[in-house]
């Protein structure tokens, strides 16, 4: 049976989805969960709504430069694709939504499944790079770190481009071992020039800016955390999207993301609690949203 339909890891993710409703009900109360969206005005609303687009477009702009070869002419496809693949992630458990990702190169694009599971991990690093950089930045910045960090801000936003340079020398330096293979794979996957990978950069922190943007703001509107609360908050709600266990519609790890990231800085668990929820709320309102605008994406007649 495919692990992404094994009976176990739903299991898991409905108890943890349960877990999770009790402790809504318990430590903050469905009133007062809700409330924060009363008092939401509709510019606000608009313009997170806005900045969520933005950050599905960005995405598909890097997809479109980086399988630029299967790609052409077809960034409403790219779209779509990111939109199904996102929805995909955002409900099923255990990282299983990723599958979706090859399966629809290979659909809509006619991408092999191995050179699409390269691509992925290509893009997947990017992400993780750029998501703890920026919280880098967020958090020295937000403590007025000296002049000091700067070098090693410039240390970490080279690493993409050495790891792009030195792609054919990377398995080699890994041993002969598991390593060595998955460094051959995301080399693999890797832009096939070097204006190719600049885009493909460029686009990733758009997109990341965007979505960060978003969700800082909504934390600090859904909970009155300040902003470096609210910056860790967002920064550890996606991080749970790289752990191997995920729950349904990533009910409570999305959630205990938010929380670790916010507690530390002196949110009351029942507001940062609060904040997470309703924060996923908009999440999954956004990814379903997304799922049906895919479907009024129409590929070429002719295709597949």
């Amino acid at each position: 049976m495919p692990r992404a339909f094994a009976p176990l890891p739903w299991l898991l993710g409905v108890l943890l989805a349960g877990a999770m409703v009790a402790a809504i009900h318990w430590l903050v109360g469905w009133g007062r969960l809700l409330a924060p969206w009363r008092d939401l005005e509709l510019h606000v609303l608009f313009l997170a709504l806005a900045l969520a687009a933005s950050s599905y477009l960005a995405r598909a702009a890097r997809l479109y430069f980086l399988f630029a070869e299967a790609t052409a002419g077809r960034f409403p496809l790219s779209l779509k694709l990111v939109l199904l693949n996102t929805l995909a992630n955002n409900l099923l458990p255990m990282r299983a939504g990723e599958l979706s990702f090859p399966l629809l190169m290979k659909r809509l694009f006619r991408v092999p499944l191995g050179s699409a599971t390269a691509g992925l991990a290509w893009l997947r690093l990017m992400d993780l790079h750029t998501l703890l950089g920026l919280g880098l930045v967020g958090l020295l910045a937000g403590r007025g770190e000296g002049p000091w960090w700067w070098p090693v801000m410039a240390a970490w936003l080279v690493l993409p481009w050495l790891a792009y340079r030195f792609q054919r020398a990377i398995p080699g330096w890994l041993g002969d071992g598991r390593w060595r293979g998955v460094g051959a794979a995301i080399a693999a996957g890797s832009p096939a020039h070097g204006r190719a990978f600049w885009q493909c950069w460029m686009w990733t922190m758009l997109a990341w800016v965007a979505k960060l943007a978003v969700f800082v703001g909504l934390l600090f509107a859904f909970s009155g955390a300040g902003l470096e609360a609210a910056l860790l908050g967002a920064l550890g709600g996606e991080l749970t999207s790289v752990l191997p266990f995920h729950g349904v519609a990533g009910l409570g790890t999305y959630e205990a993301g938010v929380v670790a990231g916010m507690t530390p800085f002196g949110v009351p668990l029942g507001d940062a609690l609060a904040g997470a929820v309703n924060l996923h709320l908009f999440l999954l309102g956004v990814s379903l949203a997304g799922g049906g605008l895919a479907l009024l994406i129409r590929e070429p007649r002719g295709h597949g």
